[in-house]
């Protein structure tokens, strides 16, 4: 039997007409039964309900009562009248008064479950529409790209210049520097503004869903396909499709992303048909993919079709001078988020932040106010409120300047990040699932960082088996 995944009540006073429905069903849907119009509303109350099938010939409240009860209590609820009367009169009345069909007794299965289909399509077609809105509204409120440096007026000189195009952008940069933000203020700035913003993580989805995702499938194409999806291709008509960590897509995947980029047009799974798609795409990434293409892992004819136009996020120790300016931002944003007075920092506290690296970069200074401002009791920020962490230094950083170490910046990052993780994997036990938690990054990230600081999980625990092993033989020593 087709699959609805609906929460249907069944507004009977005949148990036979409860079993019927519970055997047409209860495999695949929520049901919820009641006998008269009260106990019918007492549910309403306490549970969410799709789909109503009520009779009109109840005990007590008549159909009608109820049927007009429960429009007035929640009119998105769908209801389907049911009567053993074969007169069109009270089928008319029923439509008038807000009813979506009609069935009279003995009712045909075939025909619920048709209406119970298109109940259950229109549904999902409305929570498409509200998310929609949802992006369209996040466009009205703009975009801002917070700070005044060389480096991030450079990124908003080329958002102005791109953003009246339709070409295919890359966004580069490490994790956290705003790439989405920056994808979205291209959007928020193109023709197209009004158009949805359609963002797809390409690391979080398995391969086979993000095949569905983007592209949609037929009815049937594989197990579980029970109806036809529209993908995300479809879906941002000629707005923007945001790929993001883009290096994590299949190769399989690279190929059909190859020929939308070429030709301009999509297959569904399981389709023989070719659709024509309009909207802009842009990618980003946090890895090196010329390197990903030397390694085989990513299609250089597809790097050169997304590279029409790149941007290069800066990371925020490349705009320290916009450190304080994000500050006063993220003070204001959760303040008013939380409904707390938490609006100052004190020059101490302030030159500790800027003195800091950040090795997650804008995302992890986000992360950090927040904390402060949820679970400060002050309304200041102080020296004694910043995580012992940030406030002092590394100890390698600190010999390294001592020493005028000819290490830049980006190098030290890279050290000091490495450095991060590895303490961090020995902290959890090597569960990466638990890292890649405690470092608040994707899993595939994580791989991606291991792979990128030649990091072996292996070796790691060997170093820390025989430290432990040396330490027992010390001990021993010392007691003989």
């Amino acid at each position: 039997m087709k699959s609805y995944d609906l929460r249907i009540l069944v507004i009977d006073d005949e148990s036979a007409v409860h079993k019927s429905f519970e055997l047409i069903f209860k495999a695949k849907n929520m049901l919820f039964f009641a006998r008269t119009g009260d106990e019918a509303l007492n549910i309403l109350k306490k549970d969410d309900i799709d789909l109503v099938f009520l009779d009109i010939d109840l005990p007590g409240m008549d159909g009608f009562d109820v049927l007009k009860a429960i429009k007035k209590f929640d009119s998105t609820i769908e209801i389907v009248m049911i009567t053993a009367d074969t007169t069109t009169k009270s089928a008319v009345r029923s439509i008038k008064m807000g009813a979506y069909d009609y069935l009279t007794k003995p009712f045909d299965v075939d025909e619920i479950e048709l209406i119970t289909e298109h109940i259950q399509k229109e549904k999902a077609t409305i929570r498409e529409l509200t998310y929609l809105k949802e992006e369209i509204q996040k466009k009205s409120q703009g975009f801002n790209i917070v700070g005044k440096s060389r480096a991030i007026n450079n990124v908003r000189k080329i958002i102005q210049k791109i953003s009246h195009a339709n070409s295919t952008v890359l966004i580069t940069g490490e994790t956290g520097t705003g790439k989405e933000l920056v994808a979205r203020a291209i959007h928020s700035d193109s023709p197209n503004s009004n158009d949805p913003f359609i963002a797809v993580n390409c690391g979080a989805i398995p391969d086979l869903l993000l095949e569905s995702e983007l592209f949609g499938h037929e009815k049937g194409a594989f197990t579980g396909a029970q109806e036809k999806k529209i993908g995300k291709f479809e879906v941002a008509g000629f707005g923007t499709i945001f790929l993001d960590e883009i290096s994590n897509m299949p190769e399989r995947l690279q190929v059909k992303l190859l020929r939308v980029l070429q030709e301009r047009e999509i297959e569904r799974v399981g389709g023989n048909r070719l659709i024509k798609v309009n909207a802009r795409i842009i990618a980003a990434t946090n890895v090196d993919l010329k390197e990903h293409i030397r390694q085989g892992k990513f299609r250089d004819d597809l790097f050169h079709r997304l590279n029409v136009i790149c941007i290069q996020v800066p990371s925020l120790i490349e705009r320290k001078e916009d450190i304080p300016l994000l500050v006063h931002y993220f003070l204001g944003l959760f303040s008013k988020k939380f409904n707390v007075q938490v609006c100052n920092i004190t020059p101490k506290a302030m030159k500790a932040l800027c003195n800091y690296t950040w090795p997650g970069n804008i995302r992890e200074l986000s992360n950090l106010i927040e904390r402060m401002v949820l679970l400060g009791d002050d309304t200041t920020i102080r020296e004694q409120h910043i995580p012992y962490e940030v406030l002092i230094p590394h100890d390698n950083r600190i010999n390294n300047v001592t020493k005028g170490s000819p290490l830049s910046f980006k190098e030290e990052r890279s050290r000091f990040e490495r450095e991060m993780i590895i303490n961090i994997l020995c902290a959890v036990n090597y569960n990466q699932s638990k890292a890649s938690k405690v470092l608040n990054i994707h899993r595939n990230t994580l791989l991606a960082k291991l792979q990128q600081y030649n990091i072996d999980i292996h070796e790691l625990k060997k170093e820390k088996k025989a430290k432990t092993n040396i330490k027992k033989n010390n001990k021993f020593t010392a007691r003989t």
